[in-house]
């Protein structure tokens, strides 16, 4: 298995600042993440969800209570 690292992402601004996001990943599959890896924030710390199904590209699910 392989070691989980943060990969900034183009998508998913953070709610309360509005800065970029990045999310927490084994994926290998460059652009790809698996469905409730770990997301923040790069610039408040503000976490989150990595959310994806068949039916929608993928979302930050924000958690809006540090």
């Amino acid at each position: 298995m392989a070691e989980k690292r943060w990969v900034l992402v183009d998508f998913g601004e953070c709610i309360e600042c509005g800065d970029d996001a990045e999310i927490l990943t084994d994926c290998q599959d460059k652009g790809f993440f698996y469905d409730g890896d770990e997301a923040r924030c790069c610039n408040c710390g503000l976490p989150g969800q990595f959310n994806c199904d068949s039916e929608t590209p993928g979302y930050i699910s924000w958690h809006e209570e540090m």
